[in-house]
């Protein structure tokens, strides 16, 4: 089979990024589910789509310290299978995912990278998947879109993206894991490279940046929640969208994330804000809910542009240069062209 060159060339720039990361990362290893999640019933899906908030969890750390975060939902956890990452000689390192729900051959699914909250720290497996019960029908309803989700979860020890990891391979970081499975899940399954994308809660939010700033060029789009603006070059975010949620009345600066996605767009990136009055720290449920993040990441494909729903064009760099320049070439067209036909 002759590959066409846009193809060919996809495959190559894939190849590269694989190779590079995996002398940077170590090996990669393998993905296999170990469970099957449960579907849901329909009163369970009614449950978990009107549940607003998860329950907190208290983790006794040590006898002086207590770990105060968030369990999932029971549906969603129900619903999420078990994976687990191998490598040779290695422990498995076990992580959630919900898969499609039907695989065809020759056919590419996108992956969705969901990256939890400093809250959702702790070795269960099951505490990343706190605050996906708005998507409950998008993940795992009967009429859900075929596409892979991936979640893994920081260790309670260190409640960071980027210290070394006890339960990892090889002492790897959760951000390094998570660019491990993804190479697995790039090989093994039928993940779509070009549509690949990121999903931050919070401090997870962070690790979306950094993962960008790794692989400016990997991912389709990213969502931010509740997170802070990086202290980086503006130029660096520019290869895909990216969709910040803010709360006025939240600790994080929603204004810090006006003032740096005005910074991005300049050096033509497509990045954009929803900041609401109320909701605290929560902007995921009304991200999830009204904005339809889930399925907005989706849609995107690498190398494309699509403006999210109910977000203004105009005041977008992209605005000025359609009025500017291809709005008037169209309307000189429209009018060069059909007056032409109607007298001839």
């Amino acid at each position: 089979m002759t590959l066409k060159k846009p193809t060919l060339y996809i495959a190559l720039s894939w190849s590269v990024l694989l190779a590079g990361s995996s002398l940077l990362f170590g090996a990669v290893g393998k993905v296999t589910i170990e469970k099957e999640g449960q579907p849901p019933t329909i009163e369970e899906l009614e449950s978990a789509r009107s549940a607003i908030s998860d329950e907190y969890a208290v983790v006794e750390v040590s006898p002086s310290v207590k770990h105060i975060g968030f369990r999932p939902n029971p549906v969603v956890n129900a619903a999420a299978a078990v994976a687990a990452y191998r490598e040779d000689g290695a422990e498995p390192y076990y992580f959630r995912m919900f898969l499609p729900k039907e695989v065809k051959p020759k056919r590419k699914y996108p992956l969705i990278l969901w990256i939890h909250g400093d809250g959702e720290s702790l070795s269960d497996n099951q505490c990343q998947l706190a605050h996906m019960q708005t998507s409950i029908d998008v993940l795992a309803g009967p009429n859900r879109p075929d596409f892979y989700l991936a979640a893994i979860q920081c260790p309670i020890e260190t409640h960071s993206w980027h210290k070394p990891d006890p339960r990892t391979p090889h002492g790897e970081t959760p951000l390094e894991m998570l660019d491990k499975i993804t190479e697995a899940l790039v090989e093994e399954h039928q993940v779509d490279v070009n549509k690949i994308s990121l999903l931050g809660v919070c401090s997870g939010g962070i690790a979306v940046f950094d993962l960008i700033k790794l692989f400016p060029e990997r991912f389709s789009a990213a969502a931010v929640f509740s997170s802070g603006a990086p202290p980086d070059p503006p130029d660096i975010f520019r290869h895909q969208p990216i969709w910040l949620f803010n709360n006025k009345d939240d600790n994080v600066s929603w204004k810090n994330s006006l003032r740096f996605a005005d910074e991005v767009n300049k050096a033509w990136g497509d990045m954009f804000v929803t900041v609401n009055e109320t909701g605290g720290h929560n902007t995921w449920t009304g991200a999830q809910r009204d904005d339809h993040i889930v399925e907005w990441l989706l849609h995107q494909r690498r190398g494309m542009f699509a403006f999210p729903r109910d977000v203004p064009f105009l005041g977008h760099p992209r605005s000025k240069v359609f009025l500017l320049f291809v709005l008037p070439m169209i309307i000189f067209i429209v009018l060069t062209i059909f007056p032409q036909k109607r007298y001839s």
